[in-house]
């Protein structure tokens, strides 16, 4: 998009890439430090690979259709594993490494949904740019069938860590409302949804999600309330 920072000129690319490679320093020096407070290899293990993955994105597979929008959302679960990780190394809890693997999944799959969704609404503003993207090179139809699919997993997921006791009820209340969303925005898209549908559906999806992390926080006060 010609507006954000480096298209419009406002950070030059040397300068975003020396970021980058600062960002990627420290956050691998901080998996060491995590590794060594926790008395674990284990935060080291996922980090190190997560950022090889994001290099490798960066460089190639962003152009790779449907593999891109698969990095960005396993990325995506790994931030809800890692820290997981670290506080169930820490604890010796697997209840805690249970429910970060169980985040993790929920948002690689809701992301990843967004982000097919978001191909969808783009479409023919990447056919200029002679972009390879999904949709662009199998049509709406499938996309469409892989999103809906996958937002209406996510959603039956919903329920799983109120009803194993878990999550207290507070975080089922708040889940209600990414529930209805959720599934409105899989009813909306269909099989040819208009690229204005998509980006309604890619808002809502951003939204419920939102919501979904609220939902998180408040139902995690049962968990740590026992460790």
């Amino acid at each position: 998009k010609p507006n954000r920072p480096i298209p419009s000129g406002r950070i030059s690319l040397e300068n975003a890439r020396n970021y980058a490679f600062v960002l990627f320093g420290i956050g691998i020096v901080l998996s060491f430090l995590d590794s060594y407070l926790v008395n674990s290899i284990w935060p080291s293990v996922i980090v190190l690979p997560a950022a090889v993955i994001m290099y490798l994105y960066a460089r190639n597979l962003k152009a790779m259709p449907l593999i891109g929008n698969l990095t960005v959302a396993t990325l995506t679960g790994f931030c809800f594993v890692i820290g997981g990780v670290v506080i169930a190394c820490a604890t010796n809890s697997l209840k805690i490494l249970f429910i970060s693997i169980y985040l993790g999944l929920f948002a690689m799959f809701m992301t990843l949904a967004r982000e097919i969704v978001k191909d969808m609404e783009d479409i023919e503003g990447d056919k200029q740019e002679g972009a390879r993207t999904f949709p662009i090179l199998y049509g709406k139809k499938i996309p469409s069938i892989i999103s809906i699919i996958l937002i209406v997993v996510t959603t039956l997921m919903c329920p799983i860590l109120y009803i194993f006791k878990i999550f207290n009820v507070g975080y089922m209340l708040i889940m209600i409302v990414p529930i209805v969303i959720f599934l409105y925005s899989a009813y909306s898209l269909k099989l040819n949804p208009p690229e204005e549908t998509c980006a309604k559906v890619s808002k809502n999806l951003k939204i419920a999600m939102l919501i979904s992390f609220v939902a998180f926080v408040v139902g995690s006060f049962n968990v740590f309330s026992f460790l």
